[in-house]
């Protein structure tokens, strides 16, 4: 998703470009920033489309309209399974150890939070959010730099999501809008 040059903005027109008139989350999560290759952020987009996919089928059971079974309950299996399947095969790699938990605000157009080190990317990466802490998997997103500002604790970056694949786009928005209704739902429980 073509964007505003990353030089030019401002903390304030960052803040308004991510989240200007969208939904919004804030929440806490543990999130680690990446220098990467532009080359693989097809392969990055693909897997993290994925991820979102399985994450949705399992937490809500939703059907996708492209499955070829029409059981939900053996479709949730089938999630858990290809699921637990990758999980095995990253037991190996164990990043999570080097991720921070910061409070994160984010839309579909990007993310804004405190990194208490310096940014480890000039104009673009990888972001690693852990959405759940039963999954040691993160999703990552390959994210632009739009700003960055001085903060307590140390420095505010300003992310935009570098997403072309329309099927990560709308994942994505799934995932957020499920995120603003558990968040609802938690609030009224508590009133």
């Amino acid at each position: 998703m073509p964007g505003p040059d990353p030089h030019t903005l401002q903390p304030d027109e960052a803040e308004q470009y991510l989240f200007g008139d969208t939904l919004v989350s804030i929440e806490s999560l543990p999130v680690r920033l990446v220098a990467v290759s532009a080359a693989s952020s097809g392969d990055v987009q693909a897997r993290a489309e994925w991820l979102l996919r399985l994450l949705g089928q399992i937490e809500s059971g939703a059907p996708e309209h492209d499955e070829e079974h029409t059981d939900p309950s053996l479709r949730r299996i089938e999630a858990k399974l290809d699921l637990a399947l990758d999980l095995l095969s990253s037991v190996l790699v164990s990043t999570r150890s080097s991720a921070l938990t910061v409070d994160l605000r984010w839309s579909h157009l990007g993310v804004s939070f405190v990194s208490p080190q310096s940014s480890p990317i000039d104009r673009s990466g990888v972001l690693h959010l852990y959405l759940r802490s039963w999954l040691p998997s993160p999703l990552e997103l390959p994210v632009r730099q739009l700003a960055q500002a001085s903060d307590v604790g140390g420095e505010r970056l300003w992310l935009a999501f570098q997403l072309d694949q329309p099927g990560l786009q709308r994942a994505l928005d799934k995932l957020l809008f499920r995120q603003h209704r558990r968040h609802i739902a938690q609030t009224r429980r508590e009133l």
